[in-house]
């Protein structure tokens, strides 16, 4: 039974975020809800920008800019339909049936958000560690409209075929409970694969009341092996209808991702989203952000007089 605000299954609910001094939205506002919900689902999806937003006004002219710095949700919500809608007239101009399936466009949604977002006190959420890859604040991260746009437009991802390209989606559907559907993708040591699926929840409306569907739940279970098949991740729940996973490959393999549903009771359809994100230049400590942390490692090899402390990539 849904019980509060924003937690509906199959929506994206949207946070909001806010500056902290330049321009760059880089923290969750003091008022924006948080997760997870009463029955312990993970909510919100991400966050959008909500102050420095000039929107349409009556009074006192056309054109308005709240002051608020809070992170009012009425203004980040439409930020995350925009995208979406961004979207669904990309796939209305491809060749693909399936692009516009609302399970493909939350999946592109949420698997290209930005988790570098501070919490409400101005903490660090520390998106590297594996547990904090949805955070009760910011979510899975701050939305990101050109890549989620470029992941969408990269082209749709086959079943038991060999993936090189770095980016991609797929639409499928689970229909018994024997079914396990493989995609194999080729990433490079150090690489970040980023690889969301989601699902809709079949929910049913008594006389006001909407209420989810019965036990055992339709689910899948995400499992990452690679080509030795030693499993590397594995996720598994019956609570959410989102999974999302973020992970440095350690090697340069071609690695299997495998989705089973072990409670089917008829069949569902799920979209997939996935990104091969290299390390950054300068990136010295792989941690996918360039800072004072990088500058300890530059640092100690050149004290160490070791050739792969080169700023620029460019020398030996």
């Amino acid at each position: 039974m849904l019980q509060i605000f924003g937690d509906a299954y199959n929506g994206i609910t949207t946070g909001g975020a806010v500056t902290s001094g330049d321009d760059v939205y880089d923290k969750v506002g003091n008022i924006s809800s948080s997760g997870p919900t009463s029955d312990g689902r993970r909510k919100p999806d991400v966050v959008a920008p909500t102050n420095m937003q000039t929107v349409p006004h009556s009074s006192p002219s056309t054109w308005y800019t709240p002051p608020w710095n809070d992170g009012r949700t009425s203004l980040s919500g439409p930020h995350t339909a925009g995208i979406a809608a961004l979207l669904l007239g990309l796939a209305g101009q491809t060749a693909d049936a399936n692009d516009d399936h609302s399970e493909v466009i939350k999946a592109v949604i949420v698997n290209t958000t930005f988790p570098n977002i501070n919490a409400k006190s101005g903490a660090s959420t520390n998106p590297q560690d594996p547990n904090n890859v949805w955070q009760e604040d910011r979510g899975y991260g701050r939305v990101d409209a050109l890549r989620a746009y470029e992941l969408l437009a990269a082209g749709k991802v086959v079943k038991n075929t060999t993936v090189s390209q770095d980016k991609g989606w797929a639409y499928a559907t689970i229909t018994s409970k024997t079914q396990v559907d493989r995609y194999y993708i080729q990433g490079q040591k150090n690489d970040r694969l980023v690889l969301t699926i989601t699902w809709n929840r079949q929910v049913k409306k008594t006389g006001s009341v909407y209420r989810d569907e019965s036990s055992p739940k339709f689910r899948l279970n995400l499992t990452i092996k690679n080509s030795d098949e030693v499993t590397l991740r594995s996720e598994s729940d019956s609570l959410n209808n989102l999974k999302k996973i973020e992970m440095m490959l350690p090697y340069d393999d071609t690695y299997e991702i495998t989705l089973t549903n072990p409670n089917t009771k008829n069949k569902r359809s799920y979209g997939l989203a996935f990104e091969l994100i290299p390390p950054l230049v300068a990136d010295f400590n792989i941690d996918y952000i360039v800072d004072i942390n990088d500058l300890s490692v530059l640092a100690e090899d050149w004290l160490q007089s070791n050739t792969r402390a080169d700023a620029t990539g460019e020398g030996d």
